[in-house]
């Protein structure tokens, strides 16, 4: 049985155009009313209240997006520590082989060997592994 596979991105794209066409079908009818409300209702009440014109202005929309910002930065995630971790290995026959499955990477460090270094890391997924 074929089943359509759609990314998330296309499927939020669908669902952002079907409900965009709902919204126009619902307000066509009540069209007037609604241009009654952008000329005549809204101009009042944006000068009425001073505070909506600072924070639409150039300073409001400055310091909005710093504060924005900043807030995004705090709750950023700092980089997570790599899965393989080695430090001062030493083998003389058997070479090093180091292979990581979760995509965090690997850490090796002051190693001495006689063969090649293998280290892999593959992302999680279907995607090929990079060496």
């Amino acid at each position: 049985m074929d089943v359509l596979q759609l990314g998330r991105a296309k499927l939020a794209m669908i669902i952002t155009v079907i409900v965009a066409v709902i919204v126009i079908a619902i307000a066509f009818p009540f069209h007037q009313e609604i241009e009654a409300f952008f000329r005549q209702t809204l101009p009042a009440w944006l000068q009425a209240n001073l505070w909506v014109q600072w924070v639409f202005s150039g300073i409001g929309v400055a310091i909005l997006g710093g504060l924005y910002k900043l807030w995004g930065s705090s709750r950023s995630t700092p980089h997570a520590a790599p899965a393989i971790n080695i430090t001062n290995a030493t083998s003389r026959s058997g070479g090093l082989r180091a292979q990581d499955g979760t995509g965090k990477g690997v850490n090796v460090q002051e190693v001495e060997v006689e063969r090649d270094i293998d280290v892999t890391v593959t992302p999680p997924g279907n995607t090929p592994p990079k060496t």
